[in-house]
Formats: C-alpha cells, sequence, structure tokens
C-alpha cells in the first residue's frame, strides 16, 4: 500500500495534479468545555492528517445539561477556534445548530463520518452513532457527559438508545 501511495503521489506531482480526489474518509472531533478537549482536538487532526481525510470539529450540548458558565462557553469558542486554525474545515456548535448529527451528514455529502471522535458520549452517543457513515469508526475519548447510555446497531442502519 505505502508503495502504491507514493506511485500515486510522483503521478499526481507529474501531472501538477494538487487536489486529491473525493475518495477518502471524513473524521468528526467533538469539542468540549473540558480543558481536554484542546487535546482530542490534536488528537483528531493527527488522525485525520494520517487518513489524510477532511475534518469537522462540533461542540454539542447534552439535552437536560445545566447553562454553560461564561468560562466555559469561553472555553468551547476557544477550541472551536484552535480546531479552525488546525484545519477543520467545518464547524459545527451545538449552540447555533441543535441537530448537528444532521449537519455533520450534509456536510460530508449526505454520507457521514468515517471517524467520529466522541469525548462527551454521556448524551451524544446515538448522535455521533448517527453522524457516523456507514462502516464508520466512532472513538470515544475522555468521558466528560457520564455514560448514561447504550446502543444497539442494527442491519437495517437503525439506532437504539435509552435517550432516544
Amino acid at each position: 500500500a505505502e508503495r502504491v501511495d507514493a506511485d500515486v503521489l510522483a503521478w499526481r506531482r507529474e501531472h501538477a495534479i494538487d487536489a486529491t480526489w473525493a475518495l477518502g474518509e471524513r473524521v468528526l472531533v467533538g469539542v468540549g468545555a473540558s480543558p481536554a478537549s484542546e487535546r482530542v482536538i490534536r488528537a483528531g487532526r493527527r488522525i485525520a492528517a494520517g487518513l489524510r481525510a477532511p475534518w469537522t470539529a462540533a461542540w454539542v450540548e447534552r439535552s437536560g445539561a445545566p447553562p454553560l458558565s461564561p468560562a466555559d462557553r469561553d472555553r468551547i469558542d476557544a477550541n472551536l477556534r484552535l480546531a479552525e486554525s488546525l484545519g477543520a474545515d467545518v464547524l459545527i456548535d451545538r449552540s447555533q445548530d441543535e441537530n448537528w448529527s444532521k449537519a455533520v451528514f450534509e456536510a460530508s455529502g449526505r454520507r457521514g463520518a468515517d471517524v467520529v471522535v466522541d469525548n462527551v458520549i454521556g448524551g451524544t452517543l446515538p448522535l455521533s452513532l448517527r453522524a457516523a457513515a456507514r462502516r464508520g469508526r466512532v472513538l470515544t475519548v475522555g468521558n466528560t457527559g457520564g455514560w448514561r447510555n447504550y446502543a444497539n446497531t442494527k442491519k437495517d442502519g437503525k439506532i437504539n438508545s435509552k435517550d432516544n
């Protein structure tokens, strides 16, 4: 695979092709107010770079969560700015777009993300699973929202969860 990759890169250079074909993976990184989110964002960016994939950063507020403090809101804004500065191609702010899994679906050309990095889990796991492409992967990093869900994916692609 590495030899083929090197051959393709050489061929693209030889033919002055800068853009890649739209046949790759997409990565979704969950952003939160936790100071650990910065590490998650950087890890998600490294995953995307390793896959040569575009990536999206999304902040998701758990339903029924208490209002954010001004310091938490500032941290979320800073984390979204960090993701943008590291090359995230789409930023999704749950406070602006409640149906963020649909926003991911639309932003990915109606495919879903191939890799979803979820650092909240609590109330976000079902939506993270929905945001994932068919045969996509959901990585759970941390667990700032607490474990309160279970999910059972079925062959028909429907997701069952206590929080649905």
